[in-house]
């Protein structure tokens, strides 16, 4: 009996010790307005793991040296609706502060979501962005070609009356002013066709435009989820212009987890 005494004075004691001994971190859970995350379920992978709910935001654990890494998750009617996750190292004993960031969870990283779901009214709203950008880009091509050949056209009867009406060179002024309208109708025929396509819509401009003001209101850094809830521009329209931004070095996609954050250059 004294030996089992003896026993679990000794466990006692040498549990106490590691305690005693050990290194205690603490810190704040923020979202990205820089705001405490409330009820945030925090763990850190120790041996046996820690874990608890931050009702106020702030966490504390005591933990022996090694390296950890520390996770919170922001579960919301049993979604993961934000997350954050940092590794450290806890060289010796004392107080170590450790504040976290969370991002909102892409669509793809729910994990307590097997599917991911798309909404039919915004995806019929992308086919038909696409269908009006095919639709209007047709029309374009239409005018061109038309104008082109009413040039010509006109261009051939010109020629033809020169040749043909020596009424018209008795008349003294007429042919000086065919002349002029020859050249002034020549014009839009050389230059006017291959502008006209580099113009960029103003609708996109101003989309693109939004899309970069939201971003910087956000305190430039981002995702692509928090874009879309803020604009009133379809998923596809969305993505669709992060690509553009990207390809003018507007902005730059950075890799975190198994979505993008985007972040203002």
């Amino acid at each position: 009996m004294v030996t089992k005494h003896a026993l679990a004075a000794f466990l006692a004691f040498v549990l106490a010790s590691s305690l005693v001994l050990g290194a205690t971190v603490h810190g704040t859970i923020y979202n990205l307005d820089l705001n405490p995350v409330k009820n945030a379920r925090v763990e850190i992978d120790t041996q046996p793991r820690q874990v608890l709910i931050a009702p106020d935001g702030t966490y504390e654990f005591t933990v022996p040296k090694g390296t950890y890494t520390l996770t919170a998750r922001l579960i919301q009617n049993k979604t993961i609706t934000a997350i954050a996750s940092e590794e450290m190292t806890v060289p010796s004993e004392g107080t170590f502060v450790l504040d976290l960031i969370m991002f909102p969870v892409f669509e793809e990283e729910d994990i307590l979501n097997l599917t991911d779901e798309i909404d039919p009214d915004e995806a019929q709203l992308a086919n038909g962005d696409l269908t009006q950008t095919y639709l209007l880009g047709g029309i374009g091509i239409l005018v061109i070609l038309g104008l082109s050949w009413y040039l010509w056209h006109r261009k051939k009867k010109t020629h033809h009356a020169k040749a043909t009406g020596p009424e018209q060179e008795s008349a003294g002024e007429t042919p000086i002013e065919e002349h002029h309208a020859e050249t002034h109708l020549e014009e839009p025929h050389a230059h006017g066709p291959k502008e006209k396509p580099e113009e960029l819509p103003q609708t996109e401009r101003d989309d693109a435009k939004t899309v970069l003001d939201i971003i910087r209101q956000l305190g430039g850094r981002t995702t692509q989820k928090e874009i879309r809830k803020l604009t009133p521009l379809s998923e596809a329209k969305v993505s669709l212009i992060i690509t553009e931004l990207e390809h003018k070095g507007q902005i730059e996609k950075i890799k975190k987890g198994r979505g993008n954050v985007i972040v203002l250059k």
